[in-house]
């Protein structure tokens, strides 16, 4: 193996690779200066704006009492969270009007597994 062609094959590569990158750049650059609008060309300042101090000092929350024991949920309760959770994210009223409990799965015995393995 020569060792001379190898070092000068690579050197040549790298070369062309380099000036063809420096081509690019220039020519991105002419083009991103011939397209740009004129009136973006202008450096102009920013606005400073006054600022009007409107802060109105809040009174300090009352910690709440943490729940000692854990008191099991209703179904008033759940219907209510899930209500709440659907309309902060919805644009307009939401009203549920029927709920139903399904007493058996649709799930295979590995998909029920799954599930209670991703609820521990």
């Amino acid at each position: 193996m020569d060792w001379s062609l190898v070092f000068s094959t690579a050197g040549a590569g790298l070369t062309v690779v380099f000036i063809i990158l420096i081509f690019l750049i220039g020519l991105i650059a002419l083009m991103g200066r011939l397209l740009s609008p004129v009136s973006k060309r202008k450096i102009q300042k920013p606005q400073v704006l006054p600022v009007k101090n409107s802060f109105k000092l809040v009174p300090p929350v009352k910690p709440v009492p943490a729940v000692v024991g854990r008191t099991p949920r209703t179904d008033v309760q759940i219907i209510a969270a899930i209500t709440a959770a659907i309309e902060m994210h919805s644009t307009g009223k939401v009203k549920i009007i029927s709920m139903k409990k399904r007493e058996t799965s649709t799930r295979t015995a590995w998909g029920e597994a799954g599930i209670r393995e991703s609820m521990r």
